[in-house]
């Protein structure tokens, strides 16, 4: 059996590598609209791949199993199965990064839908049956009202009887694509019924690597419009649980908690569902879950009109959350607009240079709309450190950062706990956390009986 990949990009490319060295059953044909992204690759550059985990490596031992330069033609009729990971992209600037406001929206599914198209009708070949795999993001219904239909209508008096249409998304992250491929943690198979999925699920089950040792693959077949949903709401609750994590720092900062430890008893919790996203700092980023709210918000708008919506209160919440940490309370020293404000690790997430979606550059936006100036500075790219006083941010949770050389009588701003004591020669107010043997940064107030800063940093 032979596989076929379009759409090389950040996903469709390790996607493609990590089938080609691990299942070593057939061929993976691929194919891309883009020519010199395609080339890029034969010639040793990733692209916009550049940082996957192991990608080089992992590509030089299997680029004879792959055959870059298919033709769309070459790879509908080789293939048995056919994935498609194009873009299902939002519109320009609401990838969370900047204030979206009551925006919410479905993605745009016009590359999905043409090249869905565009594979149906490109076979030439007579064969009983294939099947169409979509990788892609998309919200419930559209696989029934837009993909499906379009798909049927190709393929009518084609060459090929019938084309099992499988919705089965990826649960990956940039960066690290090819390791969740090789061990996804949740294998999902939409379709229409279980023998349209059969084909696909055949080929996952032959999957060499696909779990650890001793741990059994967790491999559901369902229907298009269930595994919709399970994808958008494993990503909503993972940003869920971020604003709900960021929430606990905003009640431990104003009644003098601590939020590291209110989130290490929920995480040893056993009506907790695992530990990850439950560590407070910055918001959720990243170019799936901020926009993955809005749509699912947008979803459940049309589906549950007048009813409290929860996805869109999640969106709301992690841009009041930035405003939250743009506007904590300064001494008069630090809140001197001449003083800049410089967030270090701007990206989304550690060790990643991509920024998209980040929450931290949202933060800086709600900082510059208070009139102060905001620098960026990512120790990835190895540039010279600001060489002025300043009160630095902490944007991602990166170990190095206790290395940097921090200028004399700056403020370091910890919403990660980091910082177990402040840098040499300067201060740190560790946000919703207490770093002083106890003591609790805040008090209430005897004539309200609310809670407020004693002394701002």
């Amino acid at each position: 059996m032979n596989i076929g990949v379009v759409g090389l990009g950040k996903v469709g490319f390790p996607f493609a590598v990590a089938i080609a060295r691990y299942w070593g059953q057939g061929q993976v044909y691929c194919y891309d609209t883009n020519v010199a992204l395609v080339d890029g690759y034969k010639a040793g550059d990733m692209g916009p791949c550049t940082g996957e985990w192991l990608l080089p490596q992992l590509f030089e031992q299997c680029k004879d199993e792959m055959i870059l330069d298919a033709s769309l033609e070459r790879l509908t009729n080789e293939s048995e199965i056919v994935f498609i990971c194009v873009q299902t992209p939002h519109p320009p600037n609401h990838d969370g990064s900047v204030p979206l406001g009551d925006w919410i929206g479905d993605f745009d599914y016009q590359y999905l839908v043409q090249a869905c198209r565009d594979v149906i009708q490109s076979a030439s070949r007579a064969a009983a049956s294939k099947t169409l795999a979509i990788i892609s993001t998309v919200t419930p219904g559209t696989m029934r009202l837009q993909v499906d239909p379009i798909c049927q209508e190709s393929g009518v008096g084609g060459p090929v009887e019938h084309w099992n249409v499988c919705y089965n998304p990826l649960f990956v992250s940039l960066g690290e694509v090819i390791k969740r491929v090789t061990k996804p943690p949740l294998i999902l198979i939409g379709c229409e019924d279980s023998e349209q999925g059969r084909h696909l699920a055949e080929f996952w089950d032959s999957y060499p690597v696909l779990v650890d040792p001793g741990k059994k693959m967790t491999r559901r077949v369902e229907s298009w419009e269930t595994v919709e949903i399970a994808k958008l709401a494993i990503n909503c609750f993972q940003g869920m649980k971020v604003v709900f994590a960021n929430s606990l720092l905003e009640i431990s900062e104003s009644l003098g908690g601590d939020c590291d430890r209110v989130s290490d008893i929920l995480k040893k919790s056993p009506d907790v569902v695992g530990p990850s996203f439950l560590s407070p700092g910055m918001g959720v980023g990243g170019p799936c879950l901020p926009r993955d709210m809005r749509a699912m918000a947008y979803t459940y708008e049309h589906l549950c009109a007048g009813r409290a919506n929860l996805f869109e209160e999640l969106a709301f919440l992690r841009e009041q959350q930035a405003r939250f940490i743009a506007a904590l309370p300064l001494s008069p020293k630090f809140a001197n607009p001449s003083i800049p404000r410089i967030i270090l690790c701007p990206n989304y997430k550690v060790g990643h240079r991509s920024s998209e979606g980040s929450a931290a550059l949202l933060v800086g936006h709600y900082i510059k709309e208070g009139g102060y100036r905001v620098l960026y500075y990512d120790p990835f790219d190895k540039g010279p450190f600001p060489s002025e006083q300043a009160v630095y941010i902490i944007g991602s949770p990166d170990p190095h950062l206790g290395e940097l050389p921090y200028v004399l009588g700056s403020l370091i701003v910890d919403l990660w706990g980091l910082f177990s004591e402040a840098p040499t020669g300067c201060q740190l107010y560790s946000v919703g956390r207490r770093r002083d043997g106890g003591e609790k940064h805040n008090t209430f107030l005897p004539d309200k009986g609310l809670p407020s800063r004693a002394t701002p940093l």
